[in-house]
């Protein structure tokens, strides 16, 4: 039903302002319409519906606008929509047209970015890390955010240039820095087996234009086509033919795929991503 939408019944049924976008997790969910408005409703509990307050929705209600510089909702900004909504476990995240990354809800393993692990309630702005910006991730207009994904308890992000920053937990190594430290907020992840400098994605030529999350783990995919992965192995989730987590980006073997590795075969390019909480399909 639409509940606090603009329409005659159901959720997206103004054709002015369709729903384009949606993101379940296992007890809430969001939408995003056309205009840039975000909706969520279900299960509320440590404020991951981002009303301010912790009881639950039933019907969909907007997001209010928190940290985001609109009048009362988050994307209500005509110049600044929000263009991608994610609900993942106990927390909620937004990308605005500016590359702005907004994140609420539980925040036990810092997984909202904020540099503590308070839960908020309404939309907190995700600090910037090690991100070369001024205070808050993607403010470099230069290099903005294009683009975000989520784990159990993990943010992730793909600037403008092809880099990735990550945060929150990282008991499985899923925020590919080479660490199994948990973070606070953004770091880098580092080259592993991409053959760049330092940094997965800092070879112009190669950057990744696509990053994925399921659980615990991550993947990217780069101009080339590549495919890299790290994070919780111990089902073989990451397809390198071990159970062996990976605390650094490395590429899943082909298998019956025909190559040596996941999308090296110019013919057969691998576009898409999914996993869950034990398996991937590429």
């Amino acid at each position: 039903c639409k509940g606090a939408y603009n329409g005659s019944a159901f959720l997206g049924d103004n054709n002015s302002n369709r729903v384009f976008s949606i993101s379940i997790a296992e007890f809430h969910g969001l939408a995003l319409t056309e205009k840039g408005e975000v909706f969520s409703w279900g299960n509320n509990g440590n404020g991951r519906l981002g009303v301010n307050s912790t009881s639950d929705k039933w019907l969909p209600v907007r997001v209010l606008k928190g940290d985001y510089p609109g009048t009362n909702y988050l994307g209500d900004d005509s110049l600044n929509k929000i263009i991608s909504v994610i609900a993942y476990g106990d927390a909620s995240y937004a990308l605005s047209e500016l590359g702005e990354v907004y994140s609420w809800g539980f925040n036990s393993e810092g997984q909202l970015g904020t540099g503590d692990v308070i839960e908020y309630h309404s939309p907190k702005r995700v600090l910037k890390g090690t991100y070369p910006g001024t205070n808050f991730l993607g403010d470099a207009a230069s290099n903005k955010i294009i683009q975000i994904a989520a784990g159990s308890n993990s943010g992730y992000a793909l600037t403008s240039n092809g880099l990735v920053y990550s945060w929150g937990t990282n008991y499985n190594g899923e925020l590919g820095d080479g660490t199994d430290t948990s973070r606070l907020t953004p770091v880098q992840v580092i080259s592993g087996a991409y053959g760049g400098n330092i940094f997965l994605g800092d070879d112009t030529t190669d950057k990744v234009v696509k990053i994925f999350a399921s659980e615990n783990n991550a993947f990217v995919l780069t101009s080339k086509h590549k495919l890299f992965a790290w994070g919780y192995n111990f089902y073989g989730t990451l397809g390198d033919n071990t159970m062996v987590n990976k605390n650094y980006p490395m590429r899943p073997l082909a298998g019956d795929y025909p190559g040596t590795y996941i999308g090296d075969s110019p013919s057969d390019f691998i576009v898409q991503v999914a996993g869950g909480r034990a398996h991937t399909l590429f």
